[in-house]
């Protein structure tokens, strides 16, 4: 069992510092979308369309160029508990089921210990 706990510590660091963090700090966030460069560059070039129309006073075409804003990037869907800290983004679907997983081993592996014990 030891070999094994040992095996797991990373998980264990890892959960702790997300549990920590999550339960007297920091609440979760979940970012709405993920933009790469391009689509940045994008944003700040329909940014500097929005002010342009603001300008000269043509406020019929603001839904237009906010709507193709709204639609560049797309969700992922991660979790963070912070931008400092050295925190990471995890996929959060798959870090629950590999959490589970990893759960489930646990107990399958303090089972067999007691089990040896009887």
């Amino acid at each position: 069992m030891t070999a094994y706990l040992a095996r797991v510590s990373d998980w264990f660091d890892y959960l702790e510092n997300y549990r920590n963090a999550l339960a007297h700090r920091i609440p979760l966030y979940i970012p709405p979308k993920q933009i790469n460069q391009a689509e940045m560059d994008e944003t700040q070039r329909l940014n500097d369309e929005i002010a342009l129309a603001y300008r000269e006073r043509r406020i019929h075409d603001l839904a237009g160029i906010r709507a193709r804003q709204a639609a560049l990037g797309h969700f992922e869907p991660v979790i963070m508990h912070s931008y400092g800290e050295g925190a990471r983004p995890i996929r959060f679907h798959v870090q629950m089921l590999a959490d589970y997983a990893t759960v489930v081993e646990f107990a399958e592996n303090v089972t067999a210990e007691v089990d040896g014990l009887t």
